[in-house]
C-alpha cells in the first residue's frame, strides 16, 4: 500500500491534507458592522456610530436584505467619528457589492473623509481603486461585473502597505505604508455609495451594497478569506473569526508531482520519477546521477529566507563517494549565498551547510547518524532571526548553532531551490534516494511544531465509484468509422474483443495514444494502425474504423471473419484514476 496508515482509521485526525498545521484561533470585532437590513440605519456593537440613510430603499442582499443605491442620488452618511483612516492607524474596510452599471466614471463604494482621507471605487474597466490621497492601488481591469455580489476588502498596514481583495484573493497591492493624508480644511464626509472629489465631482453607485465592516486593525489575508466565506449566521455578529498561521505555510509538496497545494509556488521538476511509493501517497525518485541527466526539482528561492524553516521526509541506501544535495537553497558550494541540507560520503551523515554573500565561505555542521538504512526519516531545518538555528532528525535536535556565516543580512543569491543535485550545476553532488512530503514555512518552527511535523497521520483518500472509473459497452461492427459514445467518460484504456470470431484483443491506452495497439496474442511491442486500434479517445467514449490490413479486430463488417452473421464486439473501458485513490466495488 502506498504509505496507507492504519491510525487515520482508527479515527486519529489526520494531517496531510492541511496546508497550514500550525493555526492560532483568533477574532477581530469591528469598529462598525453595518447590515443594511433596513432604515435606520444602525451599528454593530452597540448602535455607537449611526448613518443617516437618503434616497436609499431595501430589497434582498447577500445577508438577509441589503441597501439599494440609485446612482444619483443615493447615499448613506456616517458620523466622522467612525473614521478609521487617520494618521497613524491601521485599519480594514470589508464589503459585499453587487452593481447593475458601471458608469463610465468611476462608483464609490465607501469614502472616509473625515479629516483624513480614503476611497474605494470601482471604476469604467472593472477595476478596483484605492486611495489615501497619497498613493493609489488599483486592480486589473474587469475583477468586477454587473449582475453578481462580490466581497471587496481593503486594508492599509503601515508596516506592510495597502491590500486590495476580491471575493478572498489579493487583486492589487502596494508596498506603500504611508498613512493617509490630512484633509484638515476640506470638506468631510465619511459615507456610504457615495464620494465627492476635490474637484466638485459626485461618484454615485448604482446597485446594492451589504455588510459594511469597518476594522480598526490591518486584517491577515486569513481574516479576508473568513469574511468571503461569511454566512447569514456570521453576519449576524460584530465580529468575524479566523485562524491564524504562524508560523505560516508559504509552500506545500505532496510529492505527487511538483505542485505547490497552496498555489503559491509551483516548482519544475526533471527527471523525477513520481510513480514511487512514499511515506505519504507518492514520493518523487531522485536518480544520484552525476551527469546532465541528474533528477531534480526548482522552486522560487522566494520561499526561504534566513528566518524560515524547511521539513521534508527522505528515503535512501545510497552511500558512495559523492556528496548527495537532499536541498541546495545557495549553501551546497562555496561563493554562494544561502543554507544547503546533504548525505554526506561515505559516512550517510546529514550535513547542513551556510554560506554568507561577504566571504562567499562554507560553514558546516555534520552528524553522526547514518541515515542510508533504507527507512523514511523526517529533517526540519529551523533558521531564527537571531541567527541561531537548530536542525531535526526524526523529531529530535540533531544539530544546532549560530549561523555565523550567513547573517540576517544577507539574502540568498540564487532564484531558486534546488532539491536532489547542485543549484549552480546539475549533477555535481547529486543526491539518490526519494524525498516526500516538503513543507516550507517563514519562520522558525518550534521543537512542538517540529513534533506535530515528525508525528503526521496520512488522510485517507476519497471512496470514488467504481462505476465513473469502468464501464464496459457492445457494439456492432460497420466496416467503416464510427463513434461508440456509451461509455459514459473518456477512457484512458480500452481492451476491444470480437464476440464471434476468433480473432486476437486489442489493447489501446492514452499513453501511447490513439492508433497505437496491443494484439494480446502477439510477441510484438505494437501495432501503430488506426485500422487496428483506436482512432480517438473521445470525451464519451472512442472512436474506430474498419478497413482492410486487420480492421475487422476491432471494426470489421458481416463477412469473412464474421461468416456472414453481424460482428459484434465488446469494449472494456477504464478511465485512469487519481493518484493515490482506490476503487470501491458494489458487488452487483
Amino acid at each position: 500500500m502506498f504509505g496507507q496508515s492504519l491510525l487515520s482509521a482508527f479515527g486519529i485526525a489526520c494531517t496531510t491534507d492541511t496546508d497550514q498545521l500550525f493555526g492560532t484561533n483568533q477574532s477581530a470585532t469591528s469598529t462598525a458592522t453595518y447590515q443594511l437590513n433596513a432604515s435606520p440605519v444602525t451599528s454593530i456593537p452597540s448602535n455607537t456610530y449611526p448613518g443617516t440613510p437618503s434616497n436609499i430603499t431595501y430589497a434582498a442582499g447577500k445577508f438577509g436584505n441589503a441597501a439599494v443605491f440609485n446612482g444619483s442620488s443615493s447615499k448613506i452618511q456616517l458620523p466622522d467619528n467612525v473614521s478609521v483612516a487617520t494618521g497613524n492607524n491601521d485599519f480594514t474596510i470589508s464589503t459585499w457589492v453587487y452593481l447593475n452599471n458601471i458608469p463610465s466614471g468611476n462608483t464609490s463604494i465607501i469614502t472616509t473623509q473625515a479629516n483624513y482621507y480614503f476611497y474605494i471605487l470601482i471604476g469604467s474597466s472593472g477595476n478596483v481603486r484605492t486611495y489615501n490621497n497619497t498613493v493609489q492601488v488599483n486592480s486589473a481591469a474587469g475583477v468586477i461585473t454587473t449582475g453578481t455580489w462580490y466581497n471587496i476588502v481593503a486594508t492599509l498596514s503601515s508596516t506592510s502597505g495597502k491590500n486590495v481583495y476580491v471575493n478572498g484573493t489579493n487583486v492589487a497591492t502596494s508596498p506603500d505604508t504611508s498613512n493617509c493624508a490630512s484633509l484638515a480644511g476640506q470638506n468631510a464626509q465619511n459615507a456610504v455609495g457615495y464620494y465627492m472629489s476635490g474637484g466638485g465631482y459626485s461618484y454615485f453607485l448604482d446597485g446594492k451594497i451589504d455588510q459594511v465592516r469597518i476594522f480598526n486593525t490591518a486584517l491577515p489575508a486569513s481574516a479576508v478569506t473568513a469574511l468571503y466565506n461569511e454566512t447569514t449566521t456570521t453576519a449576524q455578529s460584530a465580529s468575524i473569526d479566523y485562524v491564524s498561521a504562524n508560523p505560516n505555510s508559504v509552500a506545500y509538496y505532496k510529492m505527487s508531482d511538483a505542485t505547490d497545494q497552496l498555489g503559491n509556488y509551483n516548482g519544475t521538476a526533471t527527471n523525477v520519477n513520481f510513480n514511487t511509493e512514499g511515506k505519504f501517497g507518492f514520493a518523487g525518485a531522485f536518480n544520484g546521477l552525476q551527469t546532465s541527466a541528474a533528477s531534480y526539482m526548482d522552486i522560487s528561492s522566494s520561499t526561504t529566507s534566513t528566518t524560515s524553516s524547511v521539513s521534508l521526509w527522505f528515503n535512501t541506501t545510497v552511500k558512495d563517494s559523492n556528496y548527495g544535495n537532499i536541498l541546495d537553497a545557495g549553501g551546497g558550494s562555496s561563493g554562494n549565498t544561502g543554507f544547503a541540507i546533504i548525505r554526506m560520503p561515505t559516512t550517510g551523515y546529514l550535513q547542513v551547510n551556510f554560506t554568507d554573500g561577504t566571504t562567499g565561505q562554507i560553514q558546516s555542521f555534520t552528524g553522526s547518524t547514518d541515515i542510508t538504512d533504507g527507512n523514511w526519516h523526517n529533517v526540519v531545518l529551523s533558521m531564527a532571526a537571531d541567527n541561531t538555528f537548530v536542525f531535526y532528525l526524526d523529531g529530535s535536535s540533531h544539530l544546532s548553532g549560530t549561523r555565523t556565516r550567513f547573517t540576517s543580512g544577507d539574502t540568498q543569491n540564487k532564484t531558486v531551490n534546488r532539491f536532489g543535485t547542485n543549484v549552480g550545476s546539475v549533477g555535481a553532488s547529486s543526491y539518490g534516494g526519494t524525498i516526500d512530503q516538503i513543507r516550507i514555512y517563514d519562520s522558525a518552527l518550534s521543537a512542538a511544531n517540529v513534533s506535530t511535523l515528525y508525528k503526521e497521520v496520512e488522510c485517507e483518500p476519497a471512496a470514488i465509484n467504481a462505476l465513473d472509473h469502468f464501464n464496459a459497452v457492445l457494439y456492432t461492427g460497420n466496416g467503416s468509422s464510427q463513434n461508440v459514445d456509451t461509455v459514459g467518460f473518456q477512457p484512458d484504456l480500452v481492451i476491444l474483443k470480437a464476440r464471434n470470431a476468433t480473432v486476437g484483443n486489442m489493447v489501446t491506452d492514452s499513453v501511447r495514444g490513439a492508433s497505437y495497439g496491443l494484439q494480446t496474442q502477439s510477441t510484438a511491442q505494437h501495432y501503430y494502425t488506426a485500422n487496428k486500434a483506436l482512432n480517438s479517445f473521445r470525451t464519451l467514449g472512442f472512436s474506430v474504423s474498419g478497413q482492410a490490413n486487420g480492421g475487422y479486430r476491432v471494426n470489421g463488417s458481416s463477412g469473412g471473419q464474421f461468416s456472414g452473421t453481424p460482428p459484434s464486439y465488446v469494449a472494456w473501458n477504464w478511465k485512469a484514476p487519481l493518484a493515490n485513490l482506490s476503487t470501491s466495488f458494489n458487488g452487483s
